[in-house]
């Protein structure tokens, strides 16, 4: 049942994605933000069922190895689809989902050494050995804490790209609200690289805890 439930996160997250390039102004069509708004209601959805797979998973007693890489991967398709849309649309540098998406291969590339050796992510069994890497690394709290900083991340831009293209259909928006975009395209920038400072911190504690794995 968890494994379902992740599997319909990521059919949702491409109908979310679908509703984002409809809203947004592109190749000379006006958007419209009702669309974003959808976007962003359902992505709100799609983070949400990340904590539902969880704890049906723990209900069901199906915490196992292969759940865990499945939502892992569930975790992987939607954060790096999420950058590489926002990317494309202009809304941040390209090498934000660059450094992310070289971030998640190598270390899931650790994890699969990991997991040879009979190791998983998280849980009693993890792989991490030191007590800072369990905290920072496998930890719900921490876990839980960078899954919040994408969702309010992702959101975040979302709404700045409704009021974009808002503000692109209504002369009386652009005056009234053109300084509150300037505010909200730079909270974004911020909410964007603590999200990726903190993503690649998580990464390196990874790697580090996982380095006799080489030998």
């Amino acid at each position: 049942m968890a494994n379902l439930i992740t599997v319909a996160r990521v059919v949702l997250l491409f109908i979310t994605i679908g509703f984002v390039y409809l809203g947004w102004s592109q190749n000379g069509q006006q958007g419209d933000p009702v669309w974003l708004l959808v976007a962003t209601a359902l992505t709100f959805v799609v983070f949400i069922a990340d904590a539902i797979d969880g704890v049906v998973a723990r209900a069901r007693g199906e915490v196992n190895a292969l759940g865990a890489v499945i939502d892992i991967a569930g975790d992987r398709i939607v954060e790096n689809a999420y950058w590489i849309v926002f990317a494309h649309l202009g809304l941040i540098s390209v090498w934000f989902p660059l450094v992310q998406i070289t971030r998640s291969f190598a270390v899931d590339a650790f994890r699969t050494l990991a997991m040879s050796e009979g190791k998983t992510a998280f849980g009693e069994n993890t792989m991490m050995r030191s007590s800072f890497g369990t905290w920072l690394a496998a930890s719900r709290f921490n876990r839980g804490l960078y899954g919040s900083a994408k969702v309010v991340t992702f959101i975040w831009l979302l709404l700045q790209m409704a009021l974009t293209v808002q503000i692109a259909r209504s002369a009386d928006w652009a005056q009234h609200y053109g300084n509150l975009l300037t505010i909200m395209q730079t909270t974004g920038i911020i909410l964007v690289v603590f999200t990726i400072l903190y993503s690649l911190l998580r990464g390196a504690v990874v790697i580090w805890d996982s380095r006799h794995y080489l030998a």
